[in-house]
């Protein structure tokens, strides 16, 4: 290179220029090509629920039908809204019976007096007496206050009418809360936005009763014969309610009949609205970001500066208010970006001061458009709607929706049904098992098996069809296709269908998993233009240069200062492994609490890799702390003489009062414990309420109730799951350790230990669970499942994404051991699959004595509270923080029943201690269960196999180590014994 005069480092620079350029043209001829301006919209909500839908078919799920359905029927039948005059005001203090588990009085709150106050402990109800003139279909209109705190989510709410639920629907609907961003936006250090505080602004509010996840577009409709009914309300959530108002559906008209209507044309200036200074969201999730783009406003550059907003989930709703100079009608056009998903749609429906002015705005059709556009709100021939606006100021709402894809999620629904009745009828025939020696003949043995497969093959074909046409393009349904072929395939060779009935449940797994793609309603907004019809409007997509010009901008700023590790000696140098919001949040926190209070600046760094740990460490650069690294990493630098024993600080023992000693086990070495609990995972019992009331079974307390109800729920195809993975609760159930007090060998040796590891493999030999399951949440909200043991992840996914089994499922300490004295065991570890993290202070630190003191603030009760908080303010309760402080954990927002089940199973948790070559237990131990399970070996002999596995590789590391360092490594000896529950727990799950 230097023949030329140029430097290898120059010329990594101007192929670095040349990729950006390349990659700048690339992008901006693929948002020329991705433009659409294609909008089909209903022409009425009616329209949305036409697609023919199959028979009913049997599953596990809830017994009602879809409102969709419920709706079909009542047209069919010819009944119809009620007229626009009747309506039946109820007092909500006037009710008529209630629950032991409801606390009622009656209040003057929030300047309204005469108000129902609800307090439930548990599951409760409240019910109402109506006496409606007229047969016919109405609307319920609900003025309610949410109570402040109680975490933040809105109140969930069912509704029986005459003791049932007329729809499944009907089970769960969200009354909504109102958040609000703290505004102005403040700057960090290196000039990036700091994600604002949540603000909840609840009030008074009078919602129309829809579905929780935004199926329909419009309020939910009831059908009411002219008489008495008796109205029945479920919730667990506390509140206070006004009036309940049962009235006419609200019916807009279509645009074409309103056109004209209201004031005229304006020459009023174009109004700009920011779309990420919302005036009220429904949800604090609702989060602003910061987009690149050269024409995005504020303009980034290399900073973080906030500048769009992007909504995408259920009902979750975004307000803007805007005042408007001048009587006149206007057109509404969004700069506005929705290309997450290749060839998807996004639904939303848009409100006027609470209104949808008219029925085009029930689901409006946001097509897939590459990059950011100029999207106006139009028509099918791309003329834009007309919203006459009065002087002064009004509130532009959009809410949002899959409703014209619900039909399809219940085809969906219904053909995986089907699926599953075919994959159990096929599983009686084989008798599970595959024999490729036997011959079939599938006309004698199962002759309705291939118009079955026949008919969801049509079916799925037919839903392809019109998937396509409403989103405008293939490739978003192109997950379909695979099905279709392997269904095709299996119809061809119908004899042997049984010996390749896996196709069938890898299908129907398939299917279940798709409505989930459906439901995510993506869109990106950065400009909301409120401007006169004939208003011309700023240019809305950045050109080549532009773009180009951007690209080169942040890939120079990538090189800059803030994104390397801080080395500044003048701080205390914190790394954390988790990400960047999490960063910014604790930085912010240590600033405004801890700085001030104890006089040291602390610098919090991201890293994206925990071994950068070891790395800095033989570099001799490494950090002063290190927080949210795996568990087992204090234990990897203590080896390493990388990490320093807290033990030895002073306070150690008061700061580890909130802490379960057994999460202590895998940070212990050589007499001294090298890392503090950050979060804590655990299993708990999840069941369904519904289906085990329906079948008559009761909550299991040991393994074998868990047995004794396998055959009834085996005999109703449903089954009981529980991890293959997880098997460290068999062994300390049954009394076994799994090393030696010296960690020198391996403990499964022992009598106790071979009973807990045939415990654990007869329940996958003997009686028939399942060996792997592709989603314990999808099976157990479809009902087949209805019952296991599952993890922390598992209980966010269905608080989060179920809402539609709010209040018939629970949890439950998981199953346990009778002991000999008629105690249970109910020993268990965190999950497998979703491991704790931990907190350490580097050996070769300078500043030890201010890292502990970062990590005693750090971990307290008080500020991982805080921390956890608002996490969850700022993206909901899928951010739920598992503080391994049981004190901050007992503080977060869970339900009572919860809190009392899951405080009950951590007293029990007992991780596996580490000890030099102990990473081959778990291996070890899979092995021996793949040997038992799957090739039918003994359990006993395949058990010992594994033991001298792991022996001889804990033999080779106690020599490797006794040679490397002796005096440490032998002074390790007399691990920790942990053999009763914690009772430092009680005080927290007796509240």
């Amino acid at each position: 290179m230097r023949k030329f005069g140029i430097s290898k480092k120059s010329m990594f620079m101007v192929l670095a220029v040349i990729a950006v350029l390349a990659l700048g043209i690339w992008g901006y001829a693929r948002v020329t090509a991705g433009d659409s301006n294609g909008i089909s919209q209903p022409a009425s909500l009616d329209a949305l629920y036409t697609l023919n839908l199959l028979p009913e078919v049997k599953d596990n799920s809830l017994l009602e039908v879809y409102y969709a359905e419920a709706l079909q029927a009542w047209e069919k039948a010819g009944i119809n809204d009620v007229a626009d005059t009747e309506t039946v005001d109820v007092d909500a203090v006037g009710t008529t019976a209630h629950s032991e588990q409801s606390a009622l009085s009656t209040e003057t709150f929030d300047q309204r007096a005469n108000v129902l106050s609800w307090r439930n402990v548990g599951e409760g109800w409240i019910e109402y007496v109506i006496d409606v003139p007229f047969a016919g279909l109405y609307q319920m209109d609900l003025t309610y206050h949410p109570v402040m705190g109680e975490g933040g989510r809105p109140a969930v709410i069912g509704m029986q009418i005459d003791g049932a639920y007329p729809f499944r629907e009907a089970r769960s609907m969200e009354l909504k809360r109102e958040w609000r961003d703290e505004l102005p936006l403040k700057l960090d250090d290196n000039g990036d936005h700091i994600r604002p505080k949540q603000q909840d602004v609840s009030g008074w509010m009078t919602q129309p009763l829809k579905d929780s996840t935004g199926s329909y577009a419009a309020p939910l409709k009831w059908y009411l014969t002219a008489g008495k009914h008796t109205i029945r309300i479920n919730s667990s959530d506390a509140m206070y309610i006004a009036t309940l108002q049962v009235k006419a559906p609200d019916a807009p008209k279509p645009y074409s009949e309103i056109d004209g209507q209201g004031p005229s044309g304006t020459s009023a200036e174009t109004i700009v609205l920011e779309a990420e200074q919302m005036s009220a969201k429904t949800v604090s999730s609702i989060q602003m970001d910061s987009d690149p783009d050269p024409l995005s406003s504020p303009k980034a550059g290399r900073h973080l500066l906030f500048n769009f907003v992007m909504t995408y989930h259920n009902s979750d709703a975004v307000s803007w208010k805007v005042q408007v100079p001048e009587s006149g009608r206007y057109k509404l056009v969004l700069r506005s970006k929705q290309d997450r998903i290749i060839n998807k749609a996004s639904f939303r429906t848009l409100y006027i001061d609470g209104r949808i002015p008219f029925s085009e705005m029930y689901a409006y059709k946001f097509p897939y458009a590459k990059g950011w556009n100029a999207t106006p709100i139009q028509n099918d021939q791309g003329v834009p709607f007309e919203f006459a606006l009065e002087k002064g100021e009004h509130t532009i709402t959009l809410e949002t929706t899959h409703a014209p894809l619900q039909p399809y999620i219940i085809v969906l629904n219904k053909l995986s049904a089907t699926l599953k009745t075919i994959d159990a009828d096929l599983k009686r025939l084989t008798a599970d098992q595959v024999d490729t020696n036997r011959t079939w003949f599938i006309e004698r043995d199962m002759p309705d098996l291939p118009e079955r497969l026949r008919m969801v093959t049509e079916q799925l074909k037919q839903l392809r069809v019109e998937m396509e046409q409403i989103n405008g393009g293939d490739e978003s349904v192109r997950g379909l296709d695979g099905s279709i072929r392997d269904l095709e395939a299996l119809l061809k060779y119908p004899d042997e269908i049984p010996n390749k009935a896996s196709s069938v449940t890898v299908v129907m797994e398939h299917l279940a998993t798709l409505p989930k793609s459906f439901i995510f309603q993506p869109l990106e907004l950065d400009r909301i233009y409120v401007a006169p019809v004939t208003a011309e409007l700023p240019r809305m997509q950045a050109d080549f240069i532009e773009r180009t010009s951007a690209a080169l901008g942040n890939f120079f700023g990538s090189f800059s200062k803030k994104t390397t590790l801080s080395s500044d000696k003048d701080v205390l140098n914190v790394w954390m492994y988790r990400g960047r919001d999490y960063v910014n949040l604790l930085q912010q926190m240590s600033d405004q609490l801890f700085t001030p209070q104890s006089g040291i600046k602390v610098k919090i760094n991201l890293i994206s890799d925990p071994t950068v740990l070891m790395m800095s460490n033989a570099a001799g650069n490494p950090p002063d702390a290190a927080i949210g690294v795996p568990q087992n990493t204090p234990y990897e630098m203590a080896l390493r003489h990388s990490a320093a024993d807290l033990s030895k600080f002073k306070g150690f023992d008061k700061t580890m009062a909130d802490f379960n000693p057994g999460t202590l086990l895998p940070m212990y070495y050589s007499g001294g414990y090298y890392g503090i609990p950050e979060t804590q995972s655990f299993n708990v019992l999840f069941y369904r309420k519904d289906i085990l009331d329906r079948l008559g079974l009761k909550v299991p307390q040991t393994w074998n109730d868990v047995i004794a109800m396998l055959p009834t729920l085996q005999q109703n195809k449903m089954n009981f799951f529980v991890s293959s993975n997880d098997m460290i609760q068999y062994f300390y159930q049954n009394g076994a350790e799994f090393f030696s007090p010296d960690g020198h060998k391996t403990a499964l040796d022992t009598p106790e230990a071979f009973k807990g590891f045939k415990q654990w493999t007869d329940l996958f030999n003997t009686y028939g669970m399942d060996m792997s399951v592709s989603s314990f949440y999808q099976h157990f909200r479809d009902g087949d499942m209805p019952i296991g043991v599952a993890d922390f992840n598992t209980y966010i996914q269905i608080k989060s994404a179920a809402p539609e089994l709010d209040g018939w499922w629970g949890t439950a300490p998981i199953p346990g051991t009778k002991q000999a004295d008629g105690t249970i065991a109910r020993w268990s570890a965190g999950s497998a699959a979703v491991p704790s993290t931990a907190s350490l202070i580097s050996e070769n630190s300078q500043k030890k004595d201010q890292a502990w003191e970062f990590l005693q603030w750090y971990m307290s009760g008080e500020v991982q509270d805080q921390f956890g908080q608002q996490m969850e303010s700022f993206y909901g309760p899928a951010y739920r923080w598992n503080s391994a402080n049981v004190d901050a954990f007992a503080r977060l927002p869970w339900e009572k029943d919860d809190l009392k089940a899951i405080l009950e199973t951590w007293a029990w948790i007992k991780e596996v201690p580490n000890v030099p070559g102990g990473y081959l237990l778990n291996r070890e131990l899979n092995n021996a269960w793949n040997r038992t399970v799957v090739d039918g070996m003994n359990y006993r002999v395949s058990l010992e196999q594994s033991i001298k596995e792991i022996n001889r590789e804990l033999t080779r590391k106690d020599r490797e180590f006794t040679r490397v360092d002796p005096d440490r490594y032998r002074s390790g000896a007399n691990l920790p014994l942990i053999d009763h529950p914690w009772e430092g727990v009680n005080k927290y799950a007796s509240k």
